[in-house]
């Protein structure tokens, strides 16, 4: 969920909350706390989110490719060259992770952004085109929650409007 008009959605559906994690990873908060624990380079974290703001809606795709399990990622030439040539897929955790470790390593210190693979990224991807604060992302949710409650259910729903 990345706006107003999908939290409506999830709450007309039943929901009691939603799982925003791309549009956070789009935040400029998101990761830093890896940068600093040395788990990722700024580099990783500033690709990862460019490539969220190009995506487009179709860039998101489950794959087998990082884990071996179905995984939703943004596709880029290593995944569609593994998929094209059909590379092993092991099922069972973590050997497809180990199988890769090495190969993502070499592709980190050189920096090949082509074919960085460890893009996790939901369906919502091409609908983000700018970095915002993670409280501007709650804010524009909410906002635009509040306003499409306003406008199409005014009478029916109590939003806590002063009268």
């Amino acid at each position: 969920i990345a706006d107003g008009r999908g939290l409506v959605a999830a709450l007309a559906l039943g929901a009691v909350g939603v799982w925003c994690g791309t549009a956070f990873v789009a935040s400029h908060e998101a990761s830093v706390d890896h940068v600093a624990a040395g788990h990722w380079s700024q580099w990783e974290i500033d690709l990862w989110k460019q490539m969220i703001l190009k995506a487009t809606e179709e860039d998101p795709r489950i794959t087998r490719v990082l884990t071996g399990k179905t995984f939703r990622h943004i596709v880029n030439k290593f995944t569609q060259t593994w998929e094209k040539e059909k590379g092993p897929f092991l099922k069972e955790w973590p050997h497809q992770g180990v199988l890769l470790a090495g190969l993502q390593e070499g592709i980190r210190r050189r920096q090949v952004a082509d074919y960085f693979f460890w893009t996790p990224a939901g369906q919502i991807a091409g609908m983000i085109k700018e970095l915002k604060s993670a409280q501007q992302v709650v804010e524009d949710m909410v906002t635009g929650a509040i306003e499409i409650l306003d406008q199409k259910f005014r009478h029916e729903i109590d939003i806590g409007r002063k009268t």
